[in-house]
């Protein structure tokens, strides 16, 4: 859909070739040197190493010791890009992206999340996710560092359920949405805004509104038509190839 509105509404400067929209459809086009067709699909390469490494612990029946892998990882990504800079600069950007080294803080700080929300938060837990947070802002500016305490704070308040509010109706459902309207909120975003302002000639409020409905509709169309029943048919093959 990305791509059919660029190649259909190009902008200046714009344009898509074949191998590099063929490449995308991997979502890892970076490892092969082709450029994302929408430039905030560039973490895409890192989420994918994430789950290549989580399938190897899966795999290798570790995820019992996530925890102290975890904590590995993060001492290891904080020696190599803080401590030591200069061995972090030397290591190719396709093995960073694999392992997603740089990004291990939160990475593993929402796997922390995660098992705070289904199993409780405890001592352990709460000093390792503040060793994330303190490794992901020792490297960044100031005001880099308080956004990140403030989203770790309500990532923790919410996990311990002490955001009630949060369960409101129309948040869980842009929470579950959330993903498609990264991929589709901003080529297809950015023209629907511009056709309302710039051929319409209303205001750039109205064409905001206006790419904002139109976004927020077709990551639910997304989410509902396509990524929960293919979720529900992939769910339902394992299971029977587990049992198997």
């Amino acid at each position: 859909m990305t791509t059919v509105a660029i190649v259909a509404f190009p902008l200046a400067n714009e344009t898509i070739f074949a191998r590099q929209f063929t490449a995308n459809l991997t979502m890892a086009n970076l490892y092969f040197g082709y450029q994302p067709i929408e430039s905030v699909y560039w973490s895409l390469a890192i989420e994918l190493g994430f789950y290549g490494m989580m399938a190897a612990v899966f795999a290798l029946n570790q995820l019992r010791r996530i925890e102290v892998l975890g904590t590995i990882w993060v001492l290891i990504s904080a020696f190599v890009f803080k401590i030591f800079p200069a061995i972090g600069a030397v290591i190719p950007w396709r093995l960073q992206a694999a392992t997603a080294l740089p990004w291990a803080p939160l990475f593993f700080a929402g796997i922390l999340l995660y098992r705070m929300r289904v199993q409780g938060a405890n001592t352990t837990r709460l000093i390792l996710l503040a060793g994330c947070l303190a490794v992901l802002i020792s490297r960044y500016t100031m005001g880099y560092a308080l956004g990140s305490i403030g989203v770790f704070a309500v990532f923790t308040f919410a996990c311990a359920g002490w955001l009630p509010f949060l369960k409101w109706k129309p948040l869980t459902i842009l929470g579950a949405i959330s993903y498609p309207l990264y991929l589709v909120h901003q080529s297809i975003g950015m023209r629907i805004q511009d056709a309302v302002v710039t051929r319409l000639g209303a205001n750039a409020y109205w064409g905001l509104a206006g790419a904002l409905i139109c976004v927020v509709s077709l990551a639910a169309a997304v989410s509902y038509g396509v990524e929960r029943r293919t979720q529900r048919w992939l769910r339902e093959r394992f299971a029977r190839n587990w049992r198997a």
